[in-house]
């Protein structure tokens, strides 16, 4: 091809993202998550086409640290759209907006696109989770497509509407699902790769071979695989050994035979001999129960049979409305949160947890009794996720061993409790620096920046910035801001609806860390829509505002 398109592509690539990775460097937190997926497939197709290995480590290393720091065992990512600390998700579990479908959509690009220049069973392994858990799971049984799939307990999600909803999700979710094929099979000039274990016919026309694969998995643990050749071939099958299966499990017959079987480096069982019509490979794939606490390690626990993330539908919490309406929030499930300190807490030591889930009375269902504290949760059935439609579910559960749990039950219900009185007083809020919740508030502005500081988004400026406020039923009249204790030498004005409400100096006097201030709206300037604007005094400037509240 043309060289001048190359050198387009890379004037086109963001600089502020590539660096750091080519560095090995995880600068993600607080950015939003899925405008920065897209860039790295570029990255990774231009170090395709230029056979540059920094630009290729570089993709590489955003989907391990993506992977392995920033994913859910759904395979999902990001709060708000956006990627949280990887040392702190208690925004993801106390978030009604968790991990968003097309991260998860364009992860499986990305993913795909790794194994195709290098394959490994690494990248099938998450590519089998996050398509088992997340994207199977985002559709509805009647069509609707999920934007957020909240992991806070005992919430829910809610689906687009034929006519009225066409979010992004439902765009990459349109693509989603009739791409379910798309890497069960792949093929170098010799080999053929079985990646993932799923029904289907595989034609490679150049080697003149048919493959039928027979399964019911995940509901089984075999699958059938029918050999047809032109005539006898001889090349190998390389077999994926599942990183969910445990080593020296996984069993295959060809023609009633039993094979050796040895997992390569790349984690393939490869079988090279001569093939011929009718030859019959059985593969035994041996399913486990295993948990899997968030990536920070803290206190919150999901639980998987195989790739197969379990929850639990909590029936007597069913939401009012499951299908978005056509307004610009619709995305998102708003009904009632539901008190974290009532929801089921899983009690146990926590090397014994997966042992304590035991079958249920039917295929893939399974109880957690022997673990949940409360009486009153104790027959809940743990099913694969993706069958959960049209209820509350949990997804993440709380957990504490024996020893903690009176400590826990009281952490749990002093935060829950500060929480919910926030939440009560709050009429209205803006987390500043995050695209969408200022898209929403229809922010605007002149010489303002956006970052994140101590792991918190927030905004400044030399000049101002605005958004507009709901004050549902004019029950709003006092407003709240979020700033740092040590921010000094910042003079700005704050108005509301053009009037002058108050003026802000800050001299750096509150100490190192964020603290809050209250400002009284007069009944005059309360409007159902108000519009709240910080603007800078002369030679001074806005200073970071991390969030905005409209108070009760």
């Amino acid at each position: 091809g043309d060289k001048k398109y190359l050198t387009l592509a890379k004037k086109f690539s963001d600089l502020s993202i590539l660096n750091p990775l080519l560095n090995q460097k995880d600068a993600l937190s607080g950015l939003h998550a899925n405008t920065q997926i897209p860039k790295v497939i570029g990255f990774e197709q231009i170090a395709k086409v230029a056979h540059d290995a920094n630009w290729a480590n570089a993709a590489d290393f955003f989907w391990q640290t993506v992977v392995k720091n920033r994913s859910i065992s759904i395979g999902g990512n990001s709060v708000r759209e956006h990627f949280n600390p990887t040392n702190n998700f208690s925004s993801m579990i106390d978030s009604r907006e968790g991990p968003e479908t097309c991260n998860s959509y364009n992860m499986l690009r990305l993913t795909k696109q790794l194994f195709l220049a290098n394959p490994s069973a690494n990248y099938v392994d998450y590519y089998e989770r996050t398509l088992y858990n997340h994207i199977l799971s985002s559709q509805s049984k009647t069509g609707g497509f999920v934007y957020f799939t909240p992991i806070r307990p005992a919430h829910y999600r809610v689906y687009s509407s034929a006519q009225e909803g066409f979010w992004c999700c439902v765009g990459s979710g349109l693509e989603n699902h009739a791409k379910y094929g798309e890497l069960i099979y792949a093929h170098s000039k010799t080999e053929l790769f079985v990646n993932l274990y799923m029904a289907s016919t595989l034609s490679w026309k150049e080697k003149g071979l048919t493959l039928t694969q027979q399964t019911n998995f995940p509901n089984t643990e075999t699958s059938k695989l029918t050999i047809k050749v032109n005539k006898p071939s001889s090349f190998a099958i390389n077999f994926r050994y599942p990183a969910w299966v445990t080593n020296n499990t996984l069993t295959i017959f060809i023609n009633g035979k039993k094979q050796v079987v040895t997992k390569n480096a790349a984690g393939y069982a490869s079988i090279q001999r001569l093939w011929k019509t009718g030859d019959v490979v059985n593969i035994t794939l041996p399913m486990h129960n295993t948990t899997e606490f968030l990536p920070d390690q803290s206190n919150w626990v999901s639980f998987l049979h195989g790739p197969i993330v379990l929850a639990a539908e909590i029936d007597t919490l069913k939401p009012k409305n499951l299908i978005a309406d056509g307004s610009r929030m619709g995305h998102i499930a708003a009904e009632a949160l539901f008190p974290i300190d009532k929801a089921p807490l899983i009690v146990g030591a926590k090397d014994k947890l997966a042992s304590k889930i035991k079958s249920g009375a039917a295929n893939m269902q399974f109880n957690a009794s022997n673990l949940i504290y409360q009486a009153q949760y104790k027959n809940l059935k743990l099913v694969p996720f993706y069958e959960i439609q049209g209820s509350r579910y949990m997804l993440y559960w709380p957990y504490t061993n024996e020893a903690g749990l009176q400590e826990k039950l009281a952490q749990i219900s002093k935060i829950e409790k500060a929480k919910n009185e926030l939440d009560a007083q709050t009429v209205d809020m803006i987390n500043t620096g995050e695209q969408q919740p200022e898209s929403d508030h229809n922010f605007k502005g002149e010489q303002t920046e956006n970052g994140t500081f101590l792991e918190r988004h927030f905004r400044n400026s030399k000049d101002w910035f605005s958004y507009e406020l709901n004050n549902r039923n004019l029950n709003g009249n006092k407003l709240r801001l979020t700033l740092y204790g040590k921010d000094k030498n910042k003079n700005f004005e704050v108005y509301i609806n053009q009037i002058l409400l108050t003026t802000i100096n800050l001299d750096g006097s509150k100490g190192d860390g964020f603290y809050e201030v209250e400002f009284e709206i007069p009944s005059t300037l309360r409007k159902e829509k108000m519009e709240v604007k910080f603007v800078a005094q002369q030679k001074s400037q806005v200073a970071n505002i991390y969030e905005v509240r409209l108070m009760k």
